[in-house]
């Protein structure tokens, strides 16, 4: 939402459904595209996340796409495909590796390779990446989860160093 509008022009593709995430995004003012690949349930997801590949392909024919950047395990792999098949420098974003989701680590391991960075939001799942063999340390950048303090009441700081017992001259 705070990329530089007159250098950048972001787009996003959502690969399964319009949910509130894209709500916020669109009326935010950013372009939000959705490929549903949940559409018709699991069934025929394999043959809508094919198609998610020549939507976003085609997308970049038109409008020739700077860079992917990618979010979670699909997403990933999505964006890791087509930017290699565009020759689209891509940045995946690994967020959580679940034990129980054992399936995806190797398809993780095989086509991390193809990501120009990997960034992680901790340094314990960076650790784990490097551990698993699922990037090289110096591909991985740790990126820790931000929050939007202008959406938080200011304190009264006044109540709270007198609270604390700090005086008001006092760096906290």
């Amino acid at each position: 939402r705070r990329l530089n509008r007159e250098k950048f022009t972001p787009v996003i593709f959502g690969l399964k459904g319009w949910g509130i995430y894209a709500e916020k995004m669109s009326a935010g003012g950013l372009e939000v595209r959705v490929c549903g690949i949940n559409k018709y349930g699991k069934l025929l997801m394999p043959f809508l996340w094919i198609k998610s590949l020549f939507t976003i392909s085609n997308y970049d024919r038109k409008h020739d796409i700077a860079i992917i950047n990618s979010f979670l395990f699909q997403a990933n792999l999505t964006g890791r495909i087509v930017a290699r098949l565009r020759g689209i420098p891509v940045i995946s974003s690994v967020r959580v590796m679940e034990v129980e989701k054992k399936w995806q680590m190797p398809v993780e391991k095989a086509l991390s390779g193809l990501s120009d960075i990997i960034t992680a939001n901790s340094r314990a799942l960076k650790n784990f990446l490097v551990q698993n063999k699922v990037g090289k340390p110096e591909k991985i950048e740790v990126i820790y989860n931000g929050i939007d303090t202008a959406s938080l009441p200011s304190p009264d700081r006044n109540r709270l160093n007198a609270e604390f017992g700090f005086s008001n001259d006092n760096f906290v």
